[in-house]
């Protein structure tokens, strides 16, 4: 935990049931997302956060190659989330980190591949993000991949689960916890 931050836990992500991108359900515990497109789709938890560390520990099921999945956050608007930010995983090991304004997706960290992120099916990974004014940092398993400058949604906002099933029909993760710290 961050010097001077407090911790809380975050329930599981609501809005259960399936949509025209996703299916989300709690079984065991666990929050189970599954991708029904190859278009990402997410679900966001509460409350909104403002400079804070965010992170979620995911299990994928079976996957290949550029199936994603990660953290959504900063989304200006929990009622209607279609703006933020996306810190995304990809089965093969690789990471990246977009911005979502309702219409197209901009690639802020372009695809690297890393060797904090452990790649393959039924693999288990901490994504984490610092947001801090418009500084992000962007974590694997505790491990700095890189930091970003960018304003564009504010300071505070949602955050949650994303999956994108590009390759492997039915691409599922699941998540147990999200947590966040507030920085000082």
């Amino acid at each position: 935990m961050p010097p001077g931050a407090t911790r809380s836990r975050v329930a599981a992500a609501g809005n259960l049931g399936e949509d025209s991108f996703t299916d989300a359900e709690v079984e065991d515990g666990k929050f189970i997302l599954t991708g029904l497109t190859t278009i990402d789709g997410w679900r966001l938890t509460w409350p909104e956060v403002k400079d804070a560390y965010l992170e979620t520990t995911i299990k994928t099921g079976e996957c290949t190659g550029n199936d994603h999945y990660g953290l959504i956050f900063r989304v200006p608007d929990l009622h209607n989330p279609n703006e933020g930010y996306l810190l995304g995983f990809t089965c093969d090991g690789r990471y990246w980190l977009r911005s979502w304004d309702g219409e197209k997706m901009e690639t802020l960290a372009p695809l690297a591949a890393s060797s904090a992120i452990h790649a393959g099916s039924n693999a288990t990974n901490r994504v984490g993000v610092k947001t801090d004014g418009d500084k992000l940092s962007l974590y694997a398993n505790g491990t700095l991949l890189q930091e970003v400058v960018d304003d564009r949604w504010g300071d505070k906002g949602g955050f949650g689960l994303f999956i994108g099933a590009r390759k492997t029909d039915k691409f599922t993760v699941e998540a147990d916890e999200i947590a966040y710290w507030d920085l000082p």
